[in-house]
């Protein structure tokens, strides 16, 4: 291994997102106010999107092959939860090293002592506060996530790298000061179209040969 840690990102990394076919599915905002502000299950939307979270060829195989890797995803903690259990990434990786952007907010959110939560508005509902930390604060382009996986497992950023698909990837990753890897081919976001290309990749690859370019570049 050519690094200490590999952080991945989870949708178009791990798996082919296929943003036409989950927008055809209708999430509606007030799902997911009502799970956070009165713990509804999201059990019938995480029941469609299932079919959908299928790995990479390879990817898998890559990731049992890689001894230390992270996954830093942005997105609502229920929905990256399934997806995550789903593809049994978390008997890949270890629980220490997943970081979703809403779960850190939550936790953010539960720490009365936490310095961001003094100019947070009190009566924002918990979906609010989750929403505007996880969007000012833990979700990427910020490196929050970034950041808390090298002290987690000890590494400087020199001996990092990170892989990603969208412009708030690379952000993330060089603003934490570890290499990035560009997944090409995958269709930006709706909602991360606005994100700038602030840094350029270090390297770049394409997802249709996405297991076989990384095992290249990381061994």
């Amino acid at each position: 291994m050519r690094y200490k840690l590999v952080l991945f990102d989870l949708d178009g990394v791990i798996y082919d997102q296929q943003p036409s076919s989950e927008s055809n599915i209708t999430i509606k905002q007030f799902a997911f106010e009502q799970h956070y502000n009165e713990g509804m299950p999201l059990d019938n939307i995480i029941e469609q999107l299932c079919p959908l979270w299928n790995p990479y060829p390879g990817m898998m195989e890559l990731l049992e092959a890689i001894p230390a890797k992270g996954l830093v995803t942005n997105g609502p903690t229920p929905i990256q939860r399934a997806k995550i259990a789903h593809m049994s990434l978390d008997k890949l990786i270890t629980p220490e090293l997943i970081f979703v952007s809403y779960q850190e907010a939550e936790r953010i959110l539960e720490n009365e002592n936490h310095p961001y939560l003094s100019g947070l508005d009190s009566k924002l509902s918990r979906f609010e506060k989750v929403m505007r930390i996880a969007k000012e604060y833990t979700s990427k382009p910020q490196p929050y996530m970034v950041t808390r996986a090298l002290i987690e497992y000890g590494c400087s950023p020199e001996e990092c790298i990170m892989i990603g698909d969208q412009n708030v990837d690379i952000t993330a990753a060089k603003s934490a000061g570890t290499l990035a890897i560009k997944v090409e081919g995958v269709k930006p976001l709706s909602f991360q179209n606005a994100s700038p290309q602030i840094y350029q990749p270090d390297f770049t690859v394409h997802k249709s040969e996405i297991a076989p370019a990384l095992y290249r570049l990381l061994f």
